[in-house]
């Protein structure tokens, strides 16, 4: 148990993994007991780090074991401790468990408290993105850095920061994102807090793209990598090595954002960001059969929510990516199944508006391609879009696109020439 706790300090993420599976292999079947549980949370604690997070799933249940047990036998100070190490939502059922675990832990401690801070900044990453409630999530965090920032406590304020900025770029706020994401970035490099300066640099990095801010995009797709080596986190090495390659690709230097997204792919083969990525470059450089085979591996993943919420990243990211394929390079394999996938995410319970903004861009593009009579409601759902990237599709392209359609021509021309100077200004190339 020792050597485990003195890997994850020392960011020897897969040999806690070793320790603590050791732990509870010895432990058996035996009821839950105290050993058992710190084992539990060790090894939710390792997994998280290690395993995809379209796995997280198994994070969740090891973690809400261990809560449930010091819940159980009145051990506030470990149950409240499991509680603020539960990990950001992915989507998915269990993260309603998780949350109300998390609101129990609330209960459980003073309101001024130092763990209260620290569990608000938790509940409101799954307030924003588990339950798409806005202005609770806004609220958790303004408690949570209110606390922190009288106890001058820099670590949770770096944490809340993050997940603050999170939730703004799930909700579609991406100046405000990016604005506390580069105050988050400038504390954690002073604090030397390796993940919480990549998890701010991403934030900026993705929240510049879809603004069109290519500069800020490149300068921290070129100091990503450094932190999450340090970190040595498999979710954080793989999301650098995305960072680098799509900065590439929107350069044009398909070579080089190739060989970057293949590091992404040898950390974690079945990352829906670099899948993603991967597919669309492939399909850009005219290579049919690469492009179809990633995005083939990316609706494995898929494939693998469905038992969970519709709006999850690889659904989102198949919603445009296949239309978007086969804008470029005519029919692919997956023709069949398409539309599913943006169907998944539309028609959720769960209200994420990033999500949902993705889909659509792929529905509109998938209403272009079968000459849809829903295309003026995908043309009205893509307007307030307008100015801004998804990936590698202009929405003002996309609106223009639709205007003809439509037969509007002097609205596509008026779309298509701020989807030119938006491109020509942020730089992107292909």
């Amino acid at each position: 148990m020792i050597a485990g706790e003195y890997a994850l300090d020392s960011f020897e993420y897969e040999q806690a993994l070793v320790h603590f599976t050791r732990v509870l292999d010895t432990k058996g079947e035996i009821s839950m007991d105290g050993e058992k549980a710190q084992a539990l949370f060790g090894l939710g604690r390792a997994e998280a780090t290690v395993v995809p997070v379209y796995e997280l799933k198994t994070v969740h249940q090891n973690l809400g074991l261990a809560f449930d047990y010091y819940d159980s036998v009145g051990d506030t100070a470990r149950a409240v401790a499991v509680a603020s190490e539960i990990p950001s939502p992915p989507g998915g059922d269990h993260n309603h468990v998780s949350q109300r675990r998390i609101e129990r832990a609330l209960e459980l401690v003073h309101d001024d408290s130092l763990e209260a801070g620290i569990l608000h900044s938790v509940l409101g990453d799954f307030q924003g993105v588990a339950n798409g409630d806005y202005p609770s999530a806004q609220d958790s965090f303004v408690r949570a850095l209110t606390i922190a920032r009288r106890k001058g406590n820099v670590n949770l304020e770096i944490k809340t920061l993050n997940h603050s900025a999170r939730i703004d770029w799930h909700h579609l706020q991406f100046d405000d994102s990016l604005k506390k994401s580069l105050t988050a970035t400038n504390l954690a490099v002073a604090a030397f807090d390796p993940r919480g300066e990549v998890t701010a640099r991403h934030h900026a990095f993705m929240c510049s793209h879809h603004l069109g801010d290519s500069m800020e995009m490149h300068r921290q797709a070129s100091a990503i990598l450094e932190p999450a080596v340090r970190l040595r986190d498999r979710f954080w090495l793989a999301t650098a090595h995305y960072c680098i390659s799509f900065s590439l690709s929107l350069q044009g230097d398909w070579r080089l954002a190739r060989e970057e997204n293949q590091l992404g792919l040898d950390v974690l083969p079945l990352d829906p960001r670099l899948l993603v990525e991967r597919a669309i470059l492939e399909a850009q450089a005219g290579d049919r059969q690469q492009a179809e085979d990633h995005l083939e591996r990316l609706a494995e993943v898929a494939l693998g929510f469905r038992f969970e919420s519709g709006a999850n990243s690889p659904n989102a990211l198949l919603a445009l990516s296949l239309p978007l394929a086969n804008n470029i390079l005519g029919k692919t394999r997956q023709i069949d199944v398409r539309n599913d996938f943006a169907a998944a995410v539309i028609s959720s319970n769960t209200t994420n508006p990033y999500y949902l903004s993705i889909a659509k861009v792929g529905a509109s593009l998938l209403a272009l391609e079968s000459e849809s009579e829903a295309v003026a409601s995908h043309y009205a759902a893509l307007k307030p879009l307008a100015g801004l990237m998804y990936w590698f599709v202009s929405v003002d392209h996309c609106l223009g696109r639709l205007a003809g359609n439509l037969g509007d021509q002097d609205a596509a021309t008026a779309h298509f020439q701020d989807a030119s100077d938006f491109c020509r200004k942020s730089g992107y190339r292909p």
